[in-house]
């Protein structure tokens, strides 16, 4: 697959972050997304099945989230079903980020867009950062 060697915009990523909320960011929700084409590397192995590209979207998805830190990455963690304890229905899913993420907020406060977009916001902007690093810097 071959890809430009520049990152992709934060909006874009932003855009099909949100579509991937419904689902998660687990390998088997990715197979298939557009996210694989835009976290896709110009240095990618041409030759990896669709499974081994979702992989590593989600690979590189953890480590923005990683980076972001403190309550964004649990709050994203567990939005992004990438938390071990994740509930599977993404309504429960906001529950449990506001519980564990948020001090205690309910999950409607939770979901409003102070948060869910603004954090949403911060993950496109770092991914577009961890995708535009050397992959030796970054790993995946």
């Amino acid at each position: 697959m071959q890809k430009s060697s520049r990152p992709p915009s934060p909006e874009a990523l932003e855009s099909q972050l949100k579509r991937a909320l419904t689902d998660g960011a687990r390998a088997e929700s990715l197979v298939g997304s557009k996210l694989i084409q835009l976290t896709a590397r110009p240095d990618d192995p041409m030759d990896l099945t669709p499974y081994e590209r979702a992989k590593l979207t989600e690979r590189r998805i953890e480590t923005a989230i990683k980076e972001l830190g403190g309550e964004r990455e649990k709050y994203l963690r567990i939005l992004f079903r990438l938390s071990p304890a994740a509930p599977r229905t993404l309504g429960q899913r906001y529950k449990e980020a506001g519980r564990f993420a948020l001090d205690g907020l309910s999950g409607n406060m939770a979901r409003r867009p102070k948060y869910r977009d603004v954090f949403l916001r911060a993950l496109a902007i770092q991914l577009s950062e961890v995708l535009a690093k050397p992959e030796d810097e970054v790993g995946v």
